[in-house]
């Protein structure tokens, strides 16, 4: 199991039950968890061995996948497998089942396995799509339909790439990372007035964002 540790068998989160140690521990996790994943910061999850709820479980395994660190992936899976085993209720064993089909589908296409990986990922999107449209921040943490859409777009496939960002934005609207990710889906099928109108769209969402990051150059160009 590497050594991913768990620290508490907690699903929930961001949740408001209320303010006790174990709660904020856990918001505080969450939050660490949430920045990490919507800014890419991957290595900020780097050598992590513990984690005090399941959406910084996901980061970890998220970002275990992309630096490419199998053994601890691997610890990663293997403690949301317990997670959704340990979920008090049947919305949160199926988020703990759609992250973990999130993590284990990366994996899986990671490893050269690009078939299962998409499967596992279309899997976690249609569960995903079963459930309410999140109110404010989507939950889990990365949209099943987007990171699927990305997926799709990274093995060639950009008009089922476009399918998925339009199902992810139709229940997080004006999300900035689905809309850069339709544009760039656009733009990789030929669309170029569509790629355009999405990322005029983006950078209307991000005119105040730092002038640094790289989408806001991307956008730029795919706005032309």
């Amino acid at each position: 199991m590497g050594d991913v540790v768990s620290q508490h068998q907690h699903v929930e989160s961001e949740i408001g039950r209320g303010f006790g140690a174990l709660s904020l521990k856990s918001e505080r996790a969450s939050l660490v968890a949430r920045l990490a994943v919507e800014s890419s910061r991957w290595t900020d999850m780097k050598g992590k061995g513990s984690f005090d709820n399941v959406d910084e479980l996901f980061a970890l395994g998220l970002a275990s996948v992309k630096l490419g660190d199998r053994a601890r992936a691997d610890a990663a899976l293997e403690e949301l497998q317990r997670a959704r085993a340990a979920a008090p209720d049947a919305d949160n064993k199926r988020l703990a089942d759609i992250m973990y089909r999130e993590v284990g589908g990366l994996y899986q296409i990671a490893r050269g396995e690009k078939a299962e990986g998409l499967a596992a990922l279309a899997g976690a999107a249609r569960l995903e799509s079963q459930m309410p449209r999140p109110v404010a921040r989507p939950y889990p943490i990365k949209p099943a339909a987007e990171l699927y859409g990305e997926a799709l777009l990274g093995a060639g496939d950009p008009s089922g790439a476009v399918a998925q960002f339009q199902a992810a934005l139709a229940r997080t609207p004006r999300r900035a990372a689905a809309t850069i990710g339709l544009a760039r889906a656009y733009a990789a099928g030929g669309r170029q007035a569509s790629a355009s109108g999405a990322a005029r769209e983006f950078l209307s969402m991000w005119h105040l964002a730092d002038a640094a990051r790289p989408e806001l150059a991307e956008a730029r160009r795919l706005a032309r």
